[in-house]
């Protein structure tokens, strides 16, 4: 299977809420998610022939739990030549008050 840029789909409100609140339920203790500026995820984008951003999870040098970003083009393979993001902000404690995740009382 070639990729070709449309894979993903979008959900609706609730079934997100549904999906991070199962995740903070059974990971209490886990990061709930994380925060990358546009400029970098558009630099990842604006590479030829990138249709897309794989996602990996890693660790940082601190022993932090973090992601990794990284272009993919049409042939499934990762850009590894090009732009490669990490230094995304965890949440907590760069949350802003959402429904996404409320601890529920």
């Amino acid at each position: 299977m070639a990729f070709n840029g449309t894979e993903g789909d979008p959900i609706d409100l609730n079934s997100a809420i549904t999906m991070t609140s199962r995740f903070r339920t059974d990971f209490p203790n886990e990061i709930q998610g994380f925060y990358i500026g546009s400029a970098a995820i558009n630099d990842i984008l604006n590479q030829s022939n990138c249709v897309g951003i794989r996602i990996y999870n890693a660790i940082n040098d601190f022993g932090k739990k973090t992601l990794v970003f990284v272009g993919v083009d049409t042939n499934e393979s990762d850009m590894t030549s090009g732009v490669i993001i990490d230094k995304v902000l965890p949440c907590p404690p760069h949350c802003s008050k959402s429904v996404l995740n409320e601890t529920e009382d």
